[in-house]
């Protein structure tokens, strides 16, 4: 379980760095291939961010996945958006 400081949340969105915590939870509770390598904040003025996750093991076109969320969402409801994003990913590849 991730511990959030009074720092993790900013004008009722989420800090980026707390995002990422979040992100690399979700994706080790997802699948162990699957590593986050950044998040990109939109800007100021948007609460939009997107997670760039890496799974190992996968060929070149389809290694990295980006995820879109907002972080307006609190860390828990995050948390579960991001896993099922990664799940959906996951099932869409093992179809392949």
């Amino acid at each position: 379980m991730i511990a959030y400081n009074v720092n993790t949340v900013i004008e009722n969105r989420l800090a980026v760095s707390a995002v990422a915590q979040i992100a690399v939870e979700a994706a080790r509770e997802a699948s162990p291939d699957l590593k986050v390598a950044g998040v990109v904040p939109g800007n100021r003025e948007t609460s939009y961010v997107e997670i760039l996750i890496n799974a190992e093991g996968w060929d070149d076109d389809s290694r990295q996945i980006t995820l879109g969320v907002f972080r307006t969402a609190g860390p828990a409801a995050l948390k579960q958006q991001i896993y099922n994003s990664l799940q959906r990913r996951l099932d869409e590849h093992r179809a392949i």
